[in-house]
């Protein structure tokens, strides 16, 4: 036992041996997790979604006989296709090593899962200390719905690890004030959008915020700093924008969806699931989500008018679909699969990071800006969730962030327990 503990020490003292740990055991959690639970939830979700066949996959393929980003002879823009470009790299793979290509995804998920939980560790250990980015990443590696998204083509997984590293390479550029920092951080940024959408906005948010976190320096500091991120970030984008533009004429970032996320966030509500699963919604409720379907709100001034209309005439319905859809956020599926025994999880984690935000607001008030940062974060992807599907997939990848403070609150009962005395009979 005793060498058990010295080896731990020794590991934990070296900040590269810790790093390699946290890899080690984030991959035997996920090997642990696919050789047990591989098959647990739904029968549709034991195989990739219909996006992968549909979109993905046939785009990879397409780039692989030379045909660049198309699908069906043309340019999507409907969907943001970096994850065809990663699984092109796969298939390729595949053919020149005869290995199933299915097999090579999950092995790469694993891969970058267990990358993103030492980031994850890093950011937390760069904010806090490395006590609680160690049991931030345990935590992290060993969350079901993370583990969840490994044994399929999920566009969250390559995304999660780009998320990470934006974050961490921002947090280093606002304490450094470093201008290569915060050129990797719009950098990776920007290529987290182009895997999934729900990113895009995300880099432009955070070039706000450093107004606010670096207030008392220089405001031309302050604009470069900006500007530098920004770059980055269009750098990564700009060869899609290129081509959105040359197919279209128009300027397209990544994706054309506009309004039409912001409708179906609310109509699916009304959706029947698989199974014959359905919300029960009150009758004002389910009235508004009708409205909301038969109207023609195909842009945002008219979605605007809609809703402050809704909130003169009818505050009170449009209050609680607004409380519902923020609530979802945290717990929904798309098909309303076993939704109550996803919140009975989500509810440990939740409770214990507000209880890590309350008290690392109290007691490290020296760290109030990065937990404003990670605050914003979190709250970034959560209005995203809100206007359009609220699901949990949509917080998966801020999940990392909310279990930092989960951490918070499991460091401080653990040094509670320690000053308990012992009992006795």
């Amino acid at each position: 036992m005793r060498l058990i503990l010295s080896l731990f020490d020794n590991i934990y003292n070296r900040n590269k041996s810790l790093l390699v740990f946290i890899f080690l055991a984030s991959v035997l959690c996920s090997l642990f997790f696919l050789f047990f639970f591989i098959n647990i939830g739904p029968v549709q979700h034991r195989i990739p979604g219909t996006d992968y066949f549909f979109a993905f996959e046939p785009m990879a393929n397409n780039i692989l006989q030379g045909k660049g980003l198309t699908l069906n002879g043309s340019l999507p823009l409907n969907f943001a296709p970096g994850l065809s470009v990663i699984l092109s790299g796969v298939f390729a793979f595949s053919q020149i090593t005869g290995i199933d290509k299915f097999d090579l995804i999950v092995v790469l998920n694993v891969i970058l899962t267990a990358l993103s939980c030492c980031f994850l560790f890093l950011i937390a250990k760069e904010i806090f200390n490395k006590r609680i980015a160690l049991i931030a990443s345990l935590l992290w590696m060993s969350y079901p719905f993370n583990l969840w998204l490994i044994k399929n083509p999920n566009t969250e997984v390559p995304f999660i690890l780009l998320l990470y590293l934006g974050i961490f390479f921002y947090v280093l550029a606002l304490k450094r004030r470093s201008l290569k920092f915060t050129f990797f951080s719009g950098l990776f940024l920007g290529l987290a959008s182009f895997i999934r959408l729900i990113g895009l906005f995300l880099p432009l948010f955070l070039g706000l915020l450093i107004f606010f976190f670096l207030r008392s320096d220089p405001k031309r500091r302050q604009v470069l700093l900006v500007i530098i991120l920004l770059i980055g970030n269009l750098i990564a984008i700009f060869p899609w924008m290129v081509c959105a533009f040359s197919a279209t004429g128009g300027f397209i970032p990544i994706s054309n969806l506009g309004p039409y996320g912001f409708t179906f966030g609310i109509t699916y509500l009304l959706a029947t699931g698989e199974g014959g699963n359905r919300m029960v919604l009150s009758d004002d409720v389910t009235m508004l989500i009708e409205r909301v379907r038969t109207e023609d709100l195909n842009s945002g001034i008219k979605i605007f008018k809609f809703l402050v209309q809704e909130l003169i005439n009818r505050p009170v319905t449009l209050i609680k679909l607004m409380g519902l859809k923020l609530a979802r956020s945290w717990y929904a599926t798309s098909q309303q699969w076993w939704e109550r025994e996803i919140l009975a999880v989500q509810i440990l984690y939740l409770v214990t990071g507000i209880g890590g935000i309350v008290y690392g607001i109290k007691a490290a008030k020296d760290k109030t800006r990065d937990i404003i940062l990670l605050l914003a974060v979190i709250f970034y992807f959560w209005g995203i969730s809100f206007i359009n599907v609220s699901i949990l997939r949509f917080m998966i990848p801020v999940m990392g962030l909310v279990i930092i403070f989960s951490a918070i609150a499991v460091n401080r009962l653990i040094k509670r327990i320690k000053l308990c005395p012992p009992c006795h009979p």
